[in-house]
């Protein structure tokens, strides 16, 4: 460890504690932890009491700090369900409540949004907390930046003008393709998860973000694994959450006027207005769809949904294309293959603040399952973080 790592885990440090989130051996066990555990395994209070060899009334009171949460106990729960002994000395002072932003499917179960809400509120924990700490540039004052001058202002809430703004941010000409929109988020201080959760099963809740005004280093998350493109643009329509909502008022529905912004604005980020109206018009047929996605890495259903919402097919041009889109089976699988996005930044933060070993020194010291974490910073992958090519995503033109 050099001495720019010390310093920076001595400010790291102290910053935690200022904010109550470090967890200290002498610091009193937290109750609410046992039930963010049940949450996280999908336990009831019952089995867990079972499990532990006591009654569902004196564990009902430990987690709601009525009674002292033994260390016994704690460890007990530590060695059962492979967390470590800190998971219980965590508290969230940074309360941003649970109004949560899900891009969902209208059959996802509130226990699966329950268990996806508690793993992302860890994974921002750890990710904002770490960003405070190497006093990371925080994501409001990119957008003030990007927003400096009165003309930007009047276009921000505008999900077209405010992509094309954050493309020329990023030095992307009109025909230019947006090779990693991982690297766009992390630039604008935003942390990046391409797998929140470890269910193998396939999810109905694609994606998560949680728009605060006092959380200026948020997170995004993708739930699962998925395809490249449908990665892609679940990153581009959380990320529009952040930019344009606020945690006032709850999205309830997918057919809320905010989900279909947040779809206007991911659509416009990878494809340009202008790219639009030079390349789609009413006699393009299926294929030429397909030659977009190849170009863009966007899927083919977006692209033409995004033509129709332009006014450049006309409605019943756009039932036709869907008609044949469907008949082919691409709801299911589309062709051409848009490759895997890499995310850093998290990763950097962990590897800067602890130098090596960073999975099983981040769970310890934050309190943090370690096999989740592992799964969010993509710890499997051997290539070099530090390696940040500017070709994330490799695209393939489709033949014709």
């Amino acid at each position: 460890m050099n001495l720019t790592q010390a310093k920076n885990i001595k400010s790291w440090k102290w910053t935690l504690k200022q904010m109550k989130t470090f967890p200290k051996e002498q610091q009193a066990l937290n109750g609410e932890r046992v039930l963010d555990l049940r949450d996280l395994r999908g336990l009831t209070q019952t089995e867990v009491a079972r499990q532990l060899n006591v009654t569902q009334g004196f564990l009902s009171k430990v987690e709601k700090n009525e009674k002292p949460f033994p260390e016994s106990m704690a460890s007990e729960l530590s060695d059962a369900f492979g967390v470590p002994r800190s998971f219980f000395a965590v508290t969230d002072s940074q309360n941003l409540g649970t109004n949560f932003t899900f891009w969902k499917r209208s059959k996802a179960s509130v226990k699966d949004g329950k268990r996806i809400s508690l793993l992302f509120r860890e994974s921002s924990r750890v990710f904002g907390a770490l960003s405070l700490a190497n006093e990371q540039p925080t994501f409001t004052s990119h957008l003030e930046q990007i927003l400096k001058d009165a003309r930007a202002q009047d276009f921000a809430d505008d999900p077209e003008s405010m992509a094309a703004m954050l493309r020329d941010f990023v030095g992307l000409s009109a025909g230019e393709s947006l090779r990693s929109v991982s690297k766009l988020a992390e630039k604008l201080g935003v942390g990046v998860v391409h797998v929140l959760d470890d269910r193998d099963e396939r999810t109905d809740h694609l994606g998560i973000s949680r728009p605060h005004s006092r959380d200026e280093r948020p997170l995004i998350a993708v739930v699962a694994p998925t395809s490249g493109e449908e990665l892609r643009f679940t990153l581009g329509h959380e990320l529009a959450h952040l930019i344009f909502d606020d945690e006032k008022h709850r999205i309830t529905s997918s057919l809320d006027p905010r989900e279909k912004r947040a779809h206007a604005f991911s659509s416009a980020l990878f494809v340009s207005n202008s790219e639009m109206k030079a390349r789609v018009d009413e006699r393009l047929p299926l294929h030429g769809y397909v030659a977009l996605k190849a170009d863009f890495g966007i899927s083919i259903k977006a692209i033409i949904v995004r033509a129709h919402r332009l006014g450049l097919i006309s409605k019943d041009r756009y039932r036709s294309l869907m008609i044949q889109y469907s008949s082919r089976g691409w709801n299911n699988h589309e062709p051409v293959e848009v490759g895997k996005e890499r995310a850093f930044y998290y990763r950097q933060l962990l590897e800067y603040t602890f130098g090596s070993d960073i999975v099983d020194r981040t769970s310890e010291e934050m309190g943090v399952e370690a096999s989740a974490l592992a799964r969010w910073i993509d710890a499997a992958d051997e290539k070099a973080v530090g390696d940040v090519p500017d070709n994330v995503v490799s695209l393939f033109r489709a033949a014709t």
